[in-house]
Parts: structure tokens; sequence; C-alpha cells
């Protein structure tokens, strides 16, 4: 099981990929926003980065300005 697990949010596809090479495309909302905290795929905590300009998210934003 990883440690952590980087998504950063891809806004074209308008889907997250994680560095574990998996892609997850959520309908509503963030992943913070969807209560997750861990990558289903490995396990890692899940650390949000958005594409533009890599700004990495906290537990209060949403990521999808």
């Amino acid at each position: 099981m990883a440690d952590k697990c980087v998504w950063k949010y891809d806004e074209y596809d308008d889907t997250w990929n994680t560095s574990c090479n998996n892609t997850y495309q959520i309908i509503w909302g963030s992943p913070t926003e969807n209560r997750m905290k861990f990558c289903p795929y490995c396990g890692g905590m899940l650390e949000l980065v958005i594409d533009e300009g890599n700004r990495e998210c906290n537990e209060d934003d949403d990521c999808r300005d």
C-alpha cells in the first residue's frame, strides 16, 4: 500500500489522473467534497493538485474553481 497518491485534476477531460497510473472521474464535486481520503486503486492517502499551475488543494478547497 502506498503512503500517498497524488491526484492531478485535468480540466479538459474533467478527470483526476493518479500517481498510481489510473484515471478517476467524479460526476459531482471533487474528492474532498465527496469525503474521499484514500485512493481506491492503491490505498494511498490523497494529495490533490489542480492542473492549472499545479496549485495544491486543501480540505476547504474543492479544486474546481
